[in-house]
């Protein structure tokens, strides 16, 4: 139901667990998870739709797999619930939000 996760390292090369605030505006989300294949975050601001654009990157850092996406188009003063679909398996809201 989903595309496959594609790897690709995170912005700077060094995950940030949770939302980390860009510059440009964006925000980049990420979370570990360990010998899983896929992720997909399920935001508020997509009504909660399990969309192929939200696919999750991912890459391997110290022996960790983390999966991480980078989101456009946030209000910075709004808050956006969202969790975390891990091998469409496994739903998790965001530790370190």
């Amino acid at each position: 139901y989903m595309d496959a996760a594609v790897q690709q390292n995170y912005p700077g090369g060094v995950p940030k667990m949770g939302a980390v605030k860009n510059a440009d505006g964006t925000v980049t989300f990420c979370i570990a998870a360990p010998n899983k294949s896929n992720a997909i975050i399920v935001g508020s601001w997509d009504d909660y739709a399990a969309l192929d654009k939200n696919v999750m990157k991912y890459q391997d850092y110290n022996g960790y797999r983390y999966f991480w996406i980078t989101v456009n188009g946030l209000d910075p003063n709004t808050e956006y619930p969202y969790y975390y679909a891990v091998d469409a398996t496994t739903f998790v809201g965001d530790p370190y939000a």
